[in-house]
């Protein structure tokens, strides 16, 4: 019997053969997003359904279409990321998990997916609010976009989970600080809140303080993870000195998620700012 001959390393032919199975497997991936893609739409379109009952909806404030996409991109954005992940495991090409320290990193990543895709539904949401005040949106327009909008967050955070790299997750960092402090800012109770501090949006006890000391806390969790991960990329000559760069990132997510964790203190009238987030 003749066996089968293996190409040689870097040959055309296993060139050839690797390009292929690259391929494949980001033919598969990309049919898996879809697939997350469109149940997210079947299931948020039923949800807008029993939730309205087919009747106009505002589009936003309490009981609004804004608040159930935003909710439901939250969830779908969470869900998917879980499932690249799983996805990534079954292939062997996940990052291992050694330890609870892991099993943290990956829910902060999946969270700050999930809030990613809330927070910028919320804003979306405030924004269209804003240009069409007092507006509502038909029964078959908000089945459509419960629908849509949850599928895209699935379908972006699904590939992200499937492609993450230290360079994503610096994005998804920078996206979901920035997003977090800005919704804050839009939802503050007090207009002028910026005549004390970037702090003030934190002490106020509702859903823009949350948002807020929220976004600040997975924010830092967000941090320590790019330095545990990242600090071995540092090209020294020296282990010790990559060590004492991982603690000082590290340090700087802990205090940073320390300040969303501090008991809210509010300024009384006539009294200087005492710190600044």
């Amino acid at each position: 019997m003749s066996e089968v001959s293996t190409p040689s390393p870097w040959s055309p032919a296993w060139l050839r053969e690797r390009v292929a199975a690259n391929v494949a497997g980001e033919k598969g991936l990309e049919t898996l997003a879809l697939t997350c893609g469109a149940l997210a739409f079947v299931v948020g379109a039923l949800v807008s359904i029993a939730v309205f009952n087919l009747r106009p909806v505002p589009i936003e404030g309490p009981g609004s279409l804004g608040h159930l996409v935003a909710l439901s991109c939250g969830v779908a954005g969470t869900l998917a990321f879980v499932a690249g992940q799983l996805v990534l495991a079954r292939r062997g090409a996940a990052r291992p998990v050694r330890g609870v320290l892991d099993v943290v990193d990956l829910v902060a990543i999946a969270v700050a997916h999930g809030a990613v895709a809330l927070l910028l539904a919320t804003l979306l949401a405030e924004i269209f609010a804003l240009g069409f005040v007092g507006a509502s949106v038909y029964p078959l327009s908000g089945v459509v976009l419960a629908g849509a909008v949850p599928a895209v967050a699935a379908y972006l955070t699904f590939t992200s989970a499937t492609h993450l790299s230290l360079q994503s997750l610096a994005v998804v960092l920078a996206a979901f600080l920035s997003m977090g402090v800005l919704t804050s800012t839009i939802t503050a109770a007090d207009p002028q809140w910026w005549q004390v501090h970037l702090s003030e949006l934190g002490t106020t006890g509702d859903l823009s303080a949350s948002a807020f000391n929220g976004t600040l806390v997975v924010a830092g969790i967000l941090v320590t993870v790019l330095a545990r991960r990242s600090a071995d990329l540092i090209p020294s000559p020296v282990r010790s000195g990559r060590e004492r760069v991982r603690l000082c990132l590290v340090l700087v997510g802990v205090f940073l998620g320390c300040v969303g964790t501090c008991v809210p203190w509010r300024r009384s009238p006539g009294t200087p700012p005492r710190t600044s987030r």
